[in-house]
């Protein structure tokens, strides 16, 4: 197999979720939540996805809060849960 799809498949396979990275993806989906909750437009647009989405996914939005909670735990059990070899 190539490098970069032996590489590629690890990856995906066993995702190691670094801490460094996480706390910086959680910050700055914080302050992107931060930021459209002062944009009007963007406060239109996620309380119409919320109206016309309504009981799906598409129609929820993330607050700070549940971004703060997300842990690497979280991940790697949503990782395990939702991917396999047997899905590829």
């Amino acid at each position: 197999m190539p490098p970069l799809r032996t590489l590629s498949a690890e990856m995906i396979r066993t995702p190691h979720f670094p801490e460094p990275a996480l706390a910086r993806i959680k910050r700055d989906a914080a302050v992107g939540i931060r930021q459209a909750r002062a944009n009007p437009e963007k406060l239109a647009d996620s309380r119409l996805g919320a109206n016309v989405f309504a009981g799906h996914p598409y129609g929820r939005q993330p607050d700070e809060r549940q971004i703060k909670a997300l842990t690497r735990q979280d991940l790697k059990d949503f990782h395990a849960d939702r991917f396999s070899p047997a899905d590829a």
